[in-house]
Parts: C-alpha cells; sequence; structure tokens
C-alpha cells in the first residue's frame, strides 16, 4: 500500500511542480458565491475560504500551526470578492499541484507493473478518506454533506475484468471496501463486515437489490460542522 498525504492542508507541493499553473485563472464554482444564511439557507458558517484565507495571512507574519508554501500572502486593501478570488486562486493552485505528484508517483507504479508483465492480473486501487471542497459552496475542507465532499475518489484498474474509462454510480460506501478485497483474493467474507463485494457491479452485472439509500451523520459534530444538515 502507499499512502499519499498531498493533498491535505497545508498542501505544500514538491518543488518539481511550483511552477504547473503558474499563468493560469482556473473558473470558480458555479456556488463560489455563497455567502450567508440569507443566500443560502444556512443557519452555520462552515469553513468558508476566507478562513483559509486568514490562515495564510497568520502563518505569513508569525508562528502558526503549520506552514503553507508560497507565502507571504495577503489580501489587504481588497473588497471582500477580489479577496475571495486569490484565496481560490492559490488554494485551487496549490491543490493541483500536490495531485500532480500523486499522479506522477501513481504513474511510476504503473509503469513499473506494466514493464513487469504484470498490469493484466493486477488490481490497482486509488482511494482517498472522503471528498473535499474546491470553492464550491464557498467551503474548504470537508465533513459537510454535500455532494462534493460525501463523494469519494475511488478509481481502480483490473484489465482482466473491468473495461477501462468506465464509470460506475452505484452507491459504493467504504464498508464495502473490505469485502471487494476478500472477493479479488477468493476469501469467504468474514460475517462480521457489514459491506458488500461490488465486484459484480465492477463488471457491469449490479443486483436488482443494491442498495438505494444510506445514512450520514458527521461525529465531529459542531455549530460550525453539524451531525446533520
Amino acid at each position: 500500500m502507499c499512502h499519499y498525504k498531498a493533498t491535505h492542508e497545508p498542501f505544500d507541493f514538491a518543488e518539481r511542480f511550483k511552477d504547473y499553473y503558474k499563468d493560469v485563472e482556473f473558473p470558480y464554482p458555479p456556488t463560489f458565491l455563497d455567502s450567508g444564511a440569507i443566500t443560502t439557507g444556512r443557519s452555520f458558517e462552515g469553513q468558508p475560504l476566507e478562513e483559509l484565507g486568514r490562515r495564510y495571512e497568520q502563518a505569513s507574519v508569525g508562528p502558526f500551526w503549520t506552514s503553507y508554501p508560497v507565502l507571504p500572502f495577503s489580501t489587504k486593501g481588497m473588497d471582500p470578492l477580489e479577496a475571495r478570488k486569490k484565496i481560490y486562486q492559490k488554494f485551487i493552485k496549490d491543490y493541483l499541484r500536490c495531485v500532480a505528484g500523486i499522479d506522477d508517483n501513481l504513474g511510476k507504479i504503473m509503469h513499473y507493473l506494466k514493464t513487469a508483465n504484470l498490469d493484466e492480473n493486477t488490481v490497482v486501487i486509488l482511494a482517498s478518506d472522503q471528498g473535499y471542497f474546491l470553492g464550491e459552496h464557498n467551503f474548504m475542507d470537508k465533513r459537510l454533506m454535500y455532494e462534493e465532499s460525501l463523494r469519494m475518489p475511488f478509481v481502480i484498474s483490473y484489465p482482466k475484468e473491468i473495461k477501462a474509462g468506465s464509470r460506475l454510480d452505484d452507491m459504493i460506501l467504504k464498508i464495502d471496501f473490505a469485502a471487494l478485497f476478500a472477493d479479488y483474493a477468493g476469501i469467504k467474507k468474514p460475517a462480521y463486515i457489514q459491506g458488500e463485494s461490488f465486484r459484480n457491479n465492477l463488471k457491469g452485472n449490479t443486483s436488482k437489490a443494491w442498495r438505494s439509500a444510506l445514512y450520514y451523520r458527521y461525529w465531529q459534530h459542531a455549530p460550525i460542522r453539524p451531525a446533520h444538515l
């Protein structure tokens, strides 16, 4: 197993990617201007981009809980919209530079498997612990039951069974992962595992009995990160 923490805050990318997207202005999410209870109907603030900007600025001038790349950073003298846009552009570029590092290293793994003639008979999975807000709803971070943070990245390669480029829209949960791994290993799923193997789903043979709903509760509930929305 290879564990990459690159896209976790503080989004500290490798030096070789420092000029990636340097002259690019990324488009803004459709919900980028969501702000305030009157506009959004939300009774909580969450973690808006302005909070990330505050962290950038605090880390620029003195000791902070972590350091961020490409400092100093300031929005002094900017109106609120200009400031939000500047924060977003730094955030998305730093984040995608980290993604480039993961992509680069994953490419090395795939290259090795191919040169060793193992690529056709190896299950390769890229997954994450959760999704992440990249400016949608004016949020950074995760934890909230919105589509962008609730959905988890999951990419799998197994040429013997799975068609390249195919997409699965079934409702898959983390509790299904262990059952899937056991299935691929030819091991009977232990009775204490609540999830189900989705191997047949990946082959395009989803059972009609497959789940159509789920229950979500965030454990670290607080006014800015409620257990339920």
